[in-house]
């Protein structure tokens, strides 16, 4: 589930019977802070705190700056949202693919069925929305930037050849640099 205004990969998503379980550990962890000689935990921020859409408009904006898929930054955000995926990777796949969506086929801007019949759109809002829908379904959903990018670009998650490597290699640095 998305709460509006910020995004949460799908693997940092808690179930809700988790998050009781999780909380009635935190109480207990609390009333063992008042036994003698307990120290309370300090809270520890987890590593990839869910960033806000703003945020995130700012780093899909940072990686297309300049490019025509650049003013879509809020819509990739928002259909990513709305799909469950990462917009950073939809972003950096177009940079890697068509230049941001300079070199878009038929308003395609990832390269996705390699521009083929049935894959150019009238707009860039179409192909935001294909691409979206590709990355949640069967086949992309559930691995990691790593997997999707080689599945992208070889039809092969498992990263088999140096091709595949290199260009996960490419999308993973173009996504970290905005981190």
């Amino acid at each position: 589930p998305r709460v509006p205004g910020f995004y949460a990969p799908p693997w940092q998503v808690v179930p809700l019977e988790t998050a009781f379980v999780a909380e009635a550990y935190a109480l207990t962890i609390i009333s063992a802070a008042s036994l003698p000689g307990v120290q309370p935990l300090a809270y520890q921020p987890a590593a990839h705190e869910p960033k806000t859409d703003t945020e995130l408009e700012k780093q899909v904006s940072a990686i297309l700056r300049g490019r025509p898929l650049d003013p879509y930054s809020a819509e990739i955000v928002a259909v990513a949202g709305e799909y469950g995926v990462d917009p950073l990777l939809i972003a950096s796949i177009a940079i890697w693919e068509r230049g941001g969506g300079e070199h878009a086929c038929g308003f395609n801007g990832w390269g996705l069925g390699s521009c083929g019949p049935g894959y150019q759109y009238a707009t860039f809002s179409e192909g935001i929305h294909a691409v979206a829908e590709t990355l949640a379904a069967p086949g992309y959903a559930g691995l990691d930037a790593r997997a999707v990018a080689c599945r992208w670009v070889s039809g092969d998650a498992a990263c088999g050849t140096e091709h595949a490597r290199a260009y996960a290699e490419r999308v993973l640095t173009t996504i970290g640099e905005t981190r």
